[in-house]
């Protein structure tokens, strides 16, 4: 699977889903030495928080056709 910087699924055509994210081990920016301290921003808790801002700001970018369209395109590509 091939992702862009913003962890979007990019499509077998190409193709960028702009509201289908990957996330996970394989997909983060950090492996597995990247561990968390207690007390600071972790650059992994850092990248996971950006993403989480991003997916839950999403719907409010778009208006009700474009939301609905994403919604059904999601569901075909997942099968």
């Amino acid at each position: 699977m091939h992702i862009t910087s913003l962890r979007q699924v990019i499509g077998r055509g190409g193709s960028i889903h702009r509201w289908l994210f990957a996330t996970g081990a394989t997909a983060g920016r950090f492996q597995g030495g990247a561990f968390s301290r207690p007390s600071s921003n972790s650059a992994p808790f850092a990248d996971s928080d950006a993403l989480a801002r991003e997916l839950l700001s999403a719907p409010a970018a778009m208006n009700q056709w474009e939301l609905a369209g994403a919604i059904a395109q999601t569901h075909r590509t997942l099968g």
